[in-house]
């Protein structure tokens, strides 16, 4: 399936949602609350697509917050407490080389998923389980083995593919600078998307805030970081 069919009506919010929930299952750079506007050197919009396209992993540590209105309880493809219909956090982990880990606070307990390079482990901390989620190969969103910010990488790829993109000013996540991108899909795409807008890092030129607008004025999803530490982390 291209790019370009996967974003056209019903299934852009299910392809969208499943992007960016194996982004955060993967430790996925984003933030949810902006502040100031930083003075950062202008950048053309196809300069920061591009530097986004080839920005390389790094490591991180954060608690990630989620406001999902798509109105999808689940999405096909990901654990289905990845991405609940509604407000959730979760705390990330990542070393930038394959290796991660993902923790989803619940009523009962908490569930853990540890990325070791060759799979994925699911920790059940309420029943005190361990399963085993083997890799699998392909280049699809859902992978739960893939780098940190390769999800993030390859929704601004899709999204580029059939929208106009410009770059809206400087702002601040969870203590970053960053740009502002603005995906706006092309005249004559058949899309429920008004525009997707995507706070990408300064320095490591990483997502840092993903926000998904429908016709409404409240964004339909945003996914992000409440606090973000960059560098080496004790695993």
């Amino acid at each position: 399936m291209t790019s370009g069919s996967r974003l056209r009506r019903g299934g852009v919010a299910a392809a969208l949602a499943a992007a960016l929930a194996a982004a955060l299952t993967a430790g996925l750079v984003t933030a949810r609350a902006a502040s100031a506007a930083p003075e950062l050197p202008p950048v053309s919009p196809e300069e920061l697509v591009a530097s986004v396209l080839s920005a390389k992993p790094v490591a991180l540590a954060g608690t990630v917050a989620v406001d999902n209105r798509l109105g999808l309880p689940s999405v096909p493809g990901v654990a289905e407490d990845t991405l609940a219909d509604g407000t959730s956090t979760a705390r990330v982990w990542s070393d930038g080389a394959g290796h991660g880990r993902l923790a989803l606070p619940r009523p009962d307990g908490e569930r853990t998923y540890v990325r070791d390079g060759e799979g994925t482990w699911a920790y059940d901390s309420a029943d005190r389980t361990a399963t085993r989620i083997p890799a699998r190969t392909g280049d699809g969103p859902d992978r739960p083995d893939r780098d940190p910010q390769a999800a993030a990488t390859e929704i601004v790829g899709a999204l580029r593919g059939t929208s106009t993109v410009a770059v809206d000013g400087t702002t601040e996540v969870a203590g970053r600078p960053a740009y502002t991108l603005v995906l706006t899909p092309a005249a004559g795409e058949r899309t429920v998307l008004r525009e997707v807008r995507a706070a990408v890092d300064a320095e490591t030129r990483m997502p840092l805030e993903l926000t998904v607008l429908g016709a409404g004025a409240e964004p339909v999803l945003q996914i992000g970081f409440d606090d973000l530490t960059v560098g080496p982390q004790d695993p």
